[in-house]
């Protein structure tokens, strides 16, 4: 979603502008409006006209947000071209249903002509909303980009990985988990208290690099983890530092830098006490998630 409008709250205009991106399943509701874009009826007929509900949630600083219920009058208004190929056109206009809101919505989608489902759409803003005392007036455009992505078959893929990685590559543990396959990297060698690697971790990069770098179009998160040893900040930096050596050395091995994110979390996931040296060792890893979007 890109959104540009100007916000007047409290008398005071404010321009903004919004790039969000979310990764949603089927059928997941968005927090910012639910129902949109609406559905399709199973057969259209040019100038086809129906009506759905859905919400939208505003935020005027309230503790607890509202959905607010809107009606959306939508009509079929045929085939047009979006991106150089044939699409369904439909227009809305919402109408709120609930106190202390005036203005309207108009939104043009386009569906894919053979799935139905939605492409882009654009909005036109123009409301005002009072709550508790507070008001702002919406007045600008948003841009809606959709974009589908086939989620990631998880236990086939770890089991994959076990596959190619349990005789070339020692101490990596993989696992499942919601949200997606995750390898965690046991004994790195790093100098200690620095995010310096030691010789002798070269053989365990290159298999992982080559495993990798075969996962097109997938985003890979690297998080790194240190002991406590009674230094929070010192810790927690350190932590960065390490995941940032992975991801510098994955990319030297070929992984895309454009699929690759990092992290550094500190002492605070210890995965065993950090009263043994021996606890400690485990708790000093980096973790690698092939993320399921």
């Amino acid at each position: 979603m890109m959104a540009q409008e100007s916000r007047l709250n409290l008398d005071q205009e404010v321009p903004i502008q919004l790039d969000e991106t979310l990764w949603l399943q089927p059928g997941q509701a968005q927090s910012f409006d639910v129902n949109f874009p609406p559905s399709l009826p199973p057969t259209l007929e040019p100038q086809q006209s129906w009506i759905t509900t859905g919400y939208i949630v505003p935020f005027l600083g309230e503790t607890t947000p509202r959905a607010l219920p809107v009606k959306m009058l939508c009509t079929f208004l045929g085939i047009g071209r979006y991106q150089g190929k044939e699409v369904l056109q439909v227009s809305l206009r919402s109408q709120f249903e609930a106190q202390g809101i005036t203005g309207l919505r108009s939104t043009t989608v386009n569906y894919d002509l053979n799935t139905h489902q939605p492409l882009f759409a654009v909005t036109r803003v123009n409301d005002t909303w009072v709550s508790q005392g507070k008001s702002l007036r919406n007045d600008g455009f948003h841009l809606y980009f959709f974009f589908y992505d086939k989620p990631l078959a998880i236990p086939e893929t770890a089991q994959t990985l076990q596959q190619q990685l349990q005789s070339t590559t020692p101490n990596v543990v993989i696992t499942t988990t919601p949200l997606g396959v995750k390898l965690t990297l046991e004994k790195l060698a790093f100098q200690p208290d620095l995010a310096v690697l030691l010789p002798g971790e070269e053989q365990r990069l290159d298999a992982l690099s080559q495993v990798l770098s075969t996962l097109k179009g997938r985003t890979i998160r690297v998080v790194g983890y240190t002991a406590d040893v009674g230094n929070p900040e010192g810790e927690f930096q350190l932590s960065w530092a390490r995941a940032l050596t992975i991801v510098h050395e994955l990319e030297k091995r070929g992984v895309p830098a454009q699929s690759l994110v990092y992290e550094g979390r500190g002492a605070s996931e210890p995965l065993a006490s950090n009263a043994t040296e021996l606890g400690r060792e485990q708790n000093r890893r980096v973790e690698i998630t092939i993320l399921r979007q």
